[in-house]
């Protein structure tokens, strides 16, 4: 390869959702326009692959969407004709005896559901039974075939974030083993919506301390779980996976960016101007080429307020801890179990790290020093 950067792809087919026959598609949703996003054809893609990839080293080539299950014969034809590292985010509701050969050719399936019964009402429909059967059917039938499965959670109410342990032990029941915990910009509740904030974020370094990483380091290799938790949700992170060169998405208009976010709210950024957003597509990319920025930020929120002081090193631990989990895992599948050993020492380290300083600063009120 000309090029020793590997390239992580995006291509999103169309920004439709089958979501929204149902409802109007999850309630956080940040994709606008998607009844009238164009469809991006076979030909675009292949032509996409030859002349824009022929030179790259592919990491991973992501279907995205919208609902990619949507495009059956684009991505069974893509899949069949290319060789990659494939990967899909799909929200579960798809006919599995169509897909299962396809899917079996892929390195991560990622699942959108935020849990069993109650729990799933991130897609704005509440205890939904078919949409809730249907994802979890899909995940457990991905699992009995061989296909790798990662369950994306998004804690959208608070209900969501007092019972994360309840939730991940439904699913580990079922035999998920991989887990993304992506934060959305609002938690809902019945009176009205709130920003996310530092109580939940504090949540959440509680459930990964107290929960994940205790179950890591006390159980067997068969009860162990990966959990990624995206940088760019906070502070002092949005650089670390940034619009940058190693990212290249392709738009259901065909377009090209570094940025899978932006070619995912494309549609908005060709409609109506709205206060807190660029909607000059040459803007987007001019600070897309200083890759210094996230779209989210450009969408008007960001998490400047969640991370001070008071929380910095409990999380920034968290972080570290979840990149020796990686670690950990990457040893194991390349059988490197002296270097396992290792990991999981360091790990058992953070962990007493975090206790004793949650102790101290308990003690101290909230002060250490």
């Amino acid at each position: 390869m000309s090029n020793e950067i590997k390239k992580n792809v995006t291509v999103s087919i169309s920004n439709h959702c089958s979501m929204d026959t149902i409802a109007k598609g999850c309630s956080y949703c940040c994709i606008q326009n998607r009844n009238t996003s164009p469809v991006l054809s076979l030909e675009k893609i292949e032509s996409f692959i030859l002349n824009e990839l022929k030179n790259e080293d592919v990491a991973f080539f992501e279907f995205f969407g919208g609902e990619p299950t949507m495009h059956f014969d684009t991505i069974k034809s893509v899949v069949d004709k290319f060789d990659f590292k494939y990967r899909m985010y799909t929200n579960g509701l798809f006919n599995f005896d169509a897909w299962k050969d396809t899917l079996y050719r892929f390195d991560e399936v990622s699942f959108s559901i935020d849990g069993f019964g109650k729990f799933n009402s991130k897609r704005g429909i509440g205890n939904n039974a078919y949409v809730t059967d249907t994802c979890l059917s899909n995940i457990s039938n991905s699992l009995s075939y061989g296909i790798p499965v990662t369950v994306a959670i998004v804690p959208s109410t608070e209900e969501h974030y007092d019972n994360l342990e309840l939730i991940f032990s439904d699913f580990l029941s079922i035999g998920v083993r991989s887990f993304s915990l992506e934060i959305p910009s609002v938690i809902q509740d019945e009176f009205i919506n709130k920003k996310f904030s530092k109580i939940h974020l504090n949540k959440i370094v509680e459930f990964f301390f107290g929960f994940v990483v205790k179950k890591f380091t006390e159980g067997d290799t068969d009860e162990m779980f990966l959990l990624n938790i995206p940088k760019e949700h906070y502070p002092g992170q949005a650089n670390s996976s940034p619009c940058s060169e190693t990212n290249i998405a392709l738009s259901p208009r065909g377009n090209i960016y570094h940025c899978r976010d932006t070619s995912a709210n494309e549609e908005k950024l060709f409609s109506v101007s709205q206060i807190n957003f660029y909607s000059n597509l040459d803007e987007i990319r001019k600070i897309e080429k200083n890759h210094t920025c996230h779209v989210k930020f450009l969408q008007g929120y960001s998490y400047d307020s969640v991370v001070d002081s008071d929380n910095e090193l409990e999380v920034r631990l968290m972080y570290r801890t979840i990149a020796i989990m990686n670690s950990y895992y990457r040893n194991y599948i390349d059988e490197n179990y002296s270097r396992c050993k290792e990991d999981l020492n360091l790990i058992r380290t953070f962990l007493v790290l975090y206790n004793s300083y949650m102790e101290k600063k308990s003690n101290a009120e909230g002060k250490i020093f």
